[in-house]
């Protein structure tokens, strides 16, 4: 096992978003976790493509970025894209998303640990169908103490599914 340091708090945050806009990277050589924008990549592809090469230096890139009106925020984002692109697969490794149906599976599980029946039946009615995870959050609001339980319930199952992931990678993290 490589062990590498990672923020799990970082990590779980990447598992559980679910945006379409958003992709997370993991890097294994410092345990640091990346985000890249939709946005980012777009704009770096297409620099990549005005400059006529799918793998320009990170200096082309840069100098192709300073001839635009960009924030420097904006730059450096596109240039973390640009990292993360030429070393996927080595060195940045795409952190897998938690879908609906593992998120789904969780409240089932959830609802079969509630002691209180009438509760219980509550949550069964509330994630059948469209709107169910709304449902579900509403249910639990009403009863603070179950819905503390339901959060530590489900960090405990994203901590066991990246422990997972990680463990596959061969990496433990410290």
């Amino acid at each position: 096992m490589r062990h590498i340091p990672i923020d799990l708090a970082d990590l779980a945050e990447a598992f559980d978003n679910g945006s379409a806009e958003a992709s997370f990277y993991l890097d294994i050589e410092t345990g640091a976790v990346v985000l890249v924008m939709a946005e980012m990549r777009a704009i770096m592809e297409d620099l990549m493509t005005d400059l006529g090469s799918s793998a320009p230096s990170q200096e082309d890139l840069a100098v192709a970025l300073a001839g635009t009106n960009m924030p420097e925020w904006e730059t450096d984002a596109v240039l973390e894209a640009y990292d993360v692109e030429m070393g996927y697969g080595e060195r940045y490794l795409g952190i897998p998303k938690s879908d609906s149906h593992t998120a789904y599976g969780d409240m089932e599980d959830f609802i079969a640990t509630v002691r209180d029946s009438a509760l219980q039946e509550r949550l069964q009615w509330a994630i059948r169908g469209r709107g169910a995870f709304r449902r579900f959050k509403d249910e639990l609001r009403e009863r603070p103490r179950e819905e503390q339980r339901w959060f530590l319930f489900r960090d405990e199952r994203t901590e066991q599914r990246m422990r997972e992931w990680l463990a596959s990678l061969g990496v433990e993290p410290i």
